[in-house]
């Protein structure tokens, strides 16, 4: 048997949001964050075992980030409206850059994911009934173009190469494409 020392599972307290650097609060649940690569069944005539299976394109799930109303709700609604009023200026197309850290009973940041080409997609403020002594929360969706984890200095390379490629530039999903047809074109 080892005598090395084993993980202890993360049980988190809370999560912080960072957007473009700027803090949007404490979040007591978040998600969403998940991502799945589509693929193409691939039948390879007189192999009647298997099934190649060609990975394609990866699509990621909006997050939902929520939160307990407190003092710096205001942070998240001037985040989510400032969206719109960039829009009113004709800005469609501004992506930002986040962080989801999540934080143990400590208070010591525990683990991190970067996201890139964020944009708000929704926001749900809390339901009010007298009566009750429940806590407010208040909703944020947003859609983004992948994640990773660790900080935004450790951006991995597949995600550079999708964030530096320019339209009828060579990327990774063309020479994946074009691996793709030649491997089709085995059978």
């Amino acid at each position: 048997m080892s005598d090395l020392p084993r993980p202890h599972p993360a049980v988190t307290y809370l999560f912080r949001v960072d957007i473009d650097g700027v803090s949007l609060g404490s979040f007591t649940k978040i998600s969403g964050l998940s991502a799945k690569y589509q693929t193409e069944k691939v039948i390879e005539g007189g192999e009647n075992s298997f099934e190649h299976q060609l990975i394609g394109r990866m699509t990621y799930t909006n997050i939902k980030l929520t939160r307990p109303v407190d003092e710096s709700s205001g942070t998240l609604a001037e985040w989510f409206s400032g969206r719109q009023m960039a829009m009113q200026k004709g800005d469609r197309g501004t992506r930002s850059t986040g962080q989801i850290t999540a934080y143990g009973a400590n208070h010591l940041p525990i683990t991190q994911w970067s996201l890139k080409g964020v944009v708000p997609i929704s926001y749900e403020g809390p339901s009010f009934t007298t009566g009750t002594s429940s806590i407010l929360t208040e909703t944020v969706e947003i859609a983004h173009e992948g994640f990773w984890r660790g900080d935004s200095e450790s951006i991995p390379a597949p995600a550079l190469v999708a964030m530096s490629n320019t339209p009828g530039g060579s990327s990774a999903a063309a020479v994946s494409s074009r691996t793709q047809t030649e491997i089709r074109g085995m059978f």
